[in-house]
């Protein structure tokens, strides 16, 4: 495996001991408490409900003779596109440029930040090939200024309502609090401390809690605004529920990434499962929206619950890498083994691919002057990022592929259902 194509994969490569761990320890718990979440005030209230507003920037309309990439039609006659909007092949000594990151997050203004797991840092990028700011191990970059803090690995970004951010860290465990205006860092959370074997993502809720997954450790974690825990789902054992089941009684594979939802709720990528789930916060229930526990790439045209997702028993680490949600509550799925981009469109449950072909080809870069969302080459999409109405794929050999979405009124040019072979 290349150094530069996989930021995830060697993610948990570096953890392989502790998942070998989890078959041999049970990890010793209560009870999950009740756990009544509280409203914020108006401010907090008002800026979490106005990012999904926001972020969504805007929808132009295509011509008739733009139909590339056309998703099934939702339940108002609407039919959703996807174009090409840029690919870029980023040289494999550097991943960054020209404004853009190969693996990184944007933050709800747009700002793009850039994620070097191996090199132990992140920035905040500027014009060009410069950073506004960098964090964490020093870099021999451009930079305005630098944050110095013991980063291990990051791996997640998520933004608080005043601007101060948190980057998650999985290789050891923490989760860290930048605050850029005042040019410091600081350890917000020390997760080894808490007994987390390693950390995939941070995100915050609705009530301003802390919400951690682990990936090999098969948990999820609350925890207030002081760092304290709330509550725990998962018993730290492989496990999955095809069927909705209390959060106390839930159990996971391993847990690449978890998003928060337009919705309020936590949409869980349990990768070693196949799986997209959801935690609703409010009933404390977990709900499968998408797969069976089963590899395979089956189901497009048709309910999600029922589609399988890709695997390789030859992979130590399988299953999908990337999951988003965007202003909508529609759910993209990096269906990694699959080599395609899959949707699941909010108002009808359907899932389908948007972008990929299933037989792709090792090593090939994409041309940058590719249109066709469906001839992009995915031998291992490592991730996905959302804003404005762009989906943002970073591949493995390094290429960056922007797909815009697009809507189409009155159009009805649904793709056949992928079969498994």
């Amino acid at each position: 495996m290349k150094h530069v194509s996989i930021v995830l994969l060697i993610v948990m490569v570096s953890m392989a001991s502790c998942a070998k761990m989890q078959q041999k320890e049970m990890i010793k718990e209560s009870r999950t408490p009740s756990f009544q979440p509280k409203p914020l005030d108006d401010e907090w209230s008002k800026w979490l409900a106005g990012k999904w507003k926001t972020v969504s920037g805007h929808s132009d309309f295509l011509g008739s003779d733009e139909l590339e990439g056309v998703d099934e039609p939702n339940e108002k006659g609407t039919a959703m596109m996807w174009t090409i909007e840029r690919i870029i092949n980023f040289p494999k000594d550097q991943l960054w440029g020209q404004g853009y990151a190969h693996y990184g997050f944007h933050d709800r203004h747009g700002n793009r930040y850039f994620f070097d797991y191996f090199g132990h840092w992140i920035g905040r990028l500027g014009e060009g090939d410069a950073f506004l700011w960098t964090a964490g191990a020093k870099a021999d970059v451009q930079t305005g200024f630098h944050m110095n803090a013991d980063f291990n690995g990051p791996i997640f970004l998520t933004e608080q309502p005043d601007g101060r951010l948190l980057v998650s860290c999985a290789g050891n465990a923490s989760l860290f609090e930048l605050d850029p205006e005042v040019r410091e860092a600081r350890l917000f959370i020390d997760g080894r401390g808490l007994g987390m074997k390693d950390i995939s993502s941070c995100i915050l809720d609705t009530y301003g809690h802390v919400w951690i997954s682990e990936i090999t450790g098969c948990k999820i974690w609350c925890l207030g605004s002081d760092g304290q825990v709330i509550l725990t789902t998962g018993d730290g054992q492989l496990g999955f529920q095809a069927e909705t089941v209390p959060m106390d009684q839930a159990r996971f594979g391993w847990i690449y990434v978890m998003q928060r939802g337009p919705d309020g709720h936590l949409y869980i990528l349990d990768s070693t499962n196949y799986a997209v789930r959801r935690l609703n916060i409010k009933t404390q229930l977990v709900e499968t929206l998408v797969g069976t526990g089963k590899p395979g790439y089956s189901g497009d045209g048709g309910d999600a619950k029922e589609a399988t997702l890709g695997g390789d028993p030859n992979e130590q680490f399988d299953g999908p890498y990337g999951l988003r949600v965007d202003e909508l509550g529609n759910l993209f799925i990096a269906d990694t083994y699959n080599h395609v981009i899959r949707m699941v469109d909010k108002s009808t449950g359907v899932i389908s691919t948007i972008a990929g072909q299933h037989k792709s080809v090792p090593r090939k870069r994409n041309d940058p002057n590719e249109t066709d969302p469906f001839r992009v080459n995915l031998p291992q999409a490592v991730a996905l990022d959302y804003f404005g109405d762009r989906l943002f794929i970073p591949e493995g050999e390094g290429d960056l592929i922007v797909l815009r979405k697009i809507k189409k009124i009155g159009v009805n040019l649904n793709r056949k259902p992928v079969k498994d072979d």
